[in-house]
C-alpha cells in the first residue's frame, strides 16, 4: 500500500455564501430597508387607486424585481438560511404593532414568496414547507381582518381574509410557543453584526481602556467609529432631489426649520381640537388620546428603571425635573383639557 502525500487540489473550489451572511445585520437590514420601501410604494399607489389592491402589489413584486429574489442563493444549506429569514421578516412586518398596511404588504409578500420557490427546477433547489410562527403572533394574524373596517381600508379585507385562509387551508405554519419566549432560531434578528476591518466599536474600546491619556491608535479608532455612524445616519436620513438639482440634499435642510415648527402646531392644534371637542361621537378620540399619554408614560418609566439599573439618569441634566418627572407632570395635565404629552414642545409639565 502506497501512502500519497497531501498535495494541493488541482481544480479551484466554488464561493459559497456562508449562511452567516443571511442572519447577519448586511442582509437583515438590507431587507428590511427594502420591505419598508415597498410598503411606501403600494400606499402611494394604493392611495391614488384602491380598486384591485392585490394587482397593486403583484405590479409593484414584478417591477422592483422582487420575482428574482427567488434566485438569490442556491446552495443548500445557504439557501435555508436564506428562506428562513427572509419569511421570518415578512412575518414580523404582519405584527400588530406595525401600521396596517405594512402590514398587508407583509402578509402578501411572505404569500407570495412562500407559494412562488421553484419546486420543479433540474437540478433541483432547495424549498421550505413550513412557516415557523409564534402561537401569539397567529392569533393577531388570524384577526388582521378584522382591522379593515374603515372607508379606506375596507377594499383589503376580502383580500387580507383570502390569503390568511389559504395558508390556514394548506398548513403553512409551524405553531411555536409565544414569542416572549424566544422560540425561534436564531433567537434574534440580526444575529451577527458584520464589522469593517481594522475599526472596533465603541463598546469595545470602552472596555479596553487604559489608565492614563488615550493612545493616537484609540482616538484614531473612535473618531473612525463615530464617523461611520454619521454616515449611516446621513443615508438613513438623505433623498434624492428633483431630476434638476445635481446634489443629494438631506431631508432636514429642504425645508426651513421655523416653517415646519410652525406646520406641526398647527396640524397639532387641529388634531386635538377634533379629539378633546366634547360630544357623544368624539369618546374613542378622548379615550385614544389618554391611552397614548400612558403608553408613552409607560415606556418612559420602562427606560427610567432601565437606567437606574446602569447607574445613569435620563434627561436630568437639562433643568430641576428629570425626563419621567416632566412626562408624569405633563400626562397629568389631559384632565384639564390639554394635549397631555403631546403639549410638551410648548412647555407642558414645566
Amino acid at each position: 500500500m502506497s501512502i500519497i502525500p497531501p498535495a494541493p487540489s488541482s481544480s479551484r473550489g466554488n464561493i459559497v455564501v456562508q449562511p452567516a451572511y443571511f442572519t447577519s445585520n448586511l442582509y437583515v437590514n438590507a431587507i428590511r430597508d427594502d420591505l419598508m420601501t415597498l410598503s411606501h410604494k403600494y400606499i402611494q399607489r394604493y392611495n391614488a387607486d384602491s380598486s384591485k389592491p392585490f394587482q397593486l402589489f403583484k405590479d409593484l413584486w414584478q417591477g422592483d424585481g422582487w420575482t428574482w429574489l427567488q434566485f438569490k442563493v442556491f446552495d443548500p444549506r445557504a439557501r435555508e438560511a436564506f428562506l428562513d429569514v427572509t419569511l421570518r421578516v415578512f412575518m414580523e412586518g404582519t405584527m400588530q404593532t406595525q401600521s396596517p398596511m405594512k402590514r398587508v404588504v407583509s402578509l402578501f409578500g411572505m404569500y407570495t414568496f412562500f407559494y412562488t420557490q421553484p419546486t420543479s427546477t433540474a437540478p433541483p433547489i432547495h424549498a421550505v414547507s413550513r412557516i415557523p410562527i409564534p402561537i401569539d403572533l397567529l392569533r393577531s394574524l388570524v384577526a388582521m381582518p378584522t382591522f379593515f373596517v374603515t372607508q379606506q381600508l375596507s377594499p383589503l379585507q376580502p383580500y387580507v381574509t383570502y390569503v390568511i385562509q389559504e395558508l390556514m387551508k394548506d398548513e403553512v405554519f409551524d405553531i411555536l410557543p409565544t414569542s416572549e419566549l424566544h422560540p425561534l432560531n436564531p433567537r434574534v434578528l440580526p444575529r451577527e453584526y458584520y464589522q469593517a476591518f481594522g475599526t472596533l466599536p465603541s463598546v469595545i474600546l470602552a472596555g479596553k481602556r487604559k489608565s492614563g491619556r488615550p493612545s493616537r491608535h484609540e482616538k484614531a479608532s473612535k473618531a473612525q467609529d463615530a464617523l461611520d455612524k454619521l454616515d449611516k445616519w446621513l443615508v438613513d436620513t438623505s433623498y434624492t432631489p428633483p431630476a434638476h438639482a445635481e446634489s443629494t440634499t438631506h431631508q432636514l435642510l429642504s425645508t426651513d426649520p421655523v416653517e415646519s415648527r410652525l406646520e406641526y402646531q398647527k396640524d397639532k392644534s387641529e388634531l386635538l381640537k377634533n379629539l378633546t371637542v366634547p360630544s357623544p361621537s368624539n369618546e374613542a378620540g378622548q379615550s385614544a388620546l389618554e391611552h397614548a399619554n400612558q403608553f408613552v408614560l409607560m415606556r418612559v418609566r420602562k427606560l427610567e428603571e432601565d437606567a437606574k439599573k446602569r447607574g445613569l439618569e435620563v434627561g436630568g441634566e437639562g433643568g430641576h425635573l428629570t425626563t419621567l418627572a416632566r412626562v408624569e407632570k405633563a400626562a397629568a395635565e389631559i384632565n384639564k383639557g390639554g394635549g397631555g404629552i403631546l403639549g410638551l414642545s410648548n412647555g407642558a409639565g414645566n
